[in-house]
């Protein structure tokens, strides 16, 4: 087989898997948006004493892998859930106020 023709096989090949990437990648969208929407709705119903102490501890848990020397991924991955959920304590809705009569 010719060179030409496996550069031409390649070719074929890598735009067919992108097009099959391409033609998913609304629907992986619009799952996860939906997955963490949920996910947000949940940790927010949690009393905030609760998110306080979840928030702690996984930051406590990152910075105890930072002075243990872990690698920077597993540092984040420590830290990762408390600003999840400081960003759901943050988004959460506020009650709206009763207007004075």
């Amino acid at each position: 087989m010719s060179v030409g023709r496996r550069v031409s096989r390649a070719i074929a090949t890598a735009r067919s898997g992108a097009t099959q990437v391409v033609a998913r990648v609304p629907r992986t969208a619009r799952a996860a948006t939906a997955g963490m929407n949920d996910t947000t709705s949940a940790i927010q119903t949690l009393p905030n004493s609760t998110l306080r102490w979840l928030a702690a501890a996984s930051a406590g848990l990152g910075a105890g892998f930072y002075l243990a020397g872990a690698p920077r991924v597993v540092v984040a991955a420590g830290v990762a859930p408390a600003l999840i959920v400081g960003a759901a304590m943050i988004l959460r809705p506020i009650a709206p106020i009763a207007p004075n009569r």
